[in-house]
């Protein structure tokens, strides 16, 4: 991860959105990080007008990331289609959303799962989009399933209606 202290406000948005367009294609984490950080040293102690300059000359963050990815390959971008793996997650997700109101505690409780599923694999993903997609679709599950099962349980302890109290003796 690159140091953005020293940076000023426009030029860390500029290495914020070059971070996330670089993570839209397969390139390596060390060719990612020492784009970034070549970048970033070159925007580093530069005027407000020296920076706009010096990003114009650069290009768009969206251009860098193709012509590095060209570069990798030797051709045009690959772009990183979801995994099996994540294309699981977020149909879980779907799942435990519709779930919610068949079954409101397995659905909750398969919400839960596929937020920590989301969570652990987050990290260790290479593509995050997906895992991120699926750590709100599984929120957004869960806070289905708990609205239902506020709706199903009872407000409060019951007493039993009809019953006769037989005393013996």
């Amino acid at each position: 991860m690159t140091n953005t202290i020293g940076l000023s406000p426009h030029a860390r948005r500029y290495i914020a959105q070059l971070r996330r367009e670089l993570g839209h294609y397969d390139i390596d984490g060390a060719t990612r990080a020492n784009l970034l950080t070549d970048i970033e040293d070159s925007l580093i102690g530069l005027d407000d007008t020296a920076i706009e300059e010096r990003i114009v000359a650069l290009g768009s963050p969206r251009q860098i990331a193709l012509t590095a990815a060209e570069e990798r390959h030797g051709h045009g971008p690959t772009i990183m289609l979801p995994t099996l793996g994540e294309w699981i997650c977020v149909a879980l997700a779907l799942v435990a959303g519709a779930m919610g109101f068949l079954q409101p505690f397995l659905g909750a409780g398969l919400s839960v799962a596929v937020v920590a599923w989301a969570i652990a694999a987050r990290d260790t993903a290479v593509r995050r989009r997906s895992y991120r997609t699926a750590l709100w679709c599984g929120l957004a599950a869960l806070i289905v399933n708990v609205i239902v099962l506020l709706a199903v349980l009872p407000a409060g302890p019951t007493e039993p209606t009809g019953t006769t109290v037989v005393q013996i003796g």
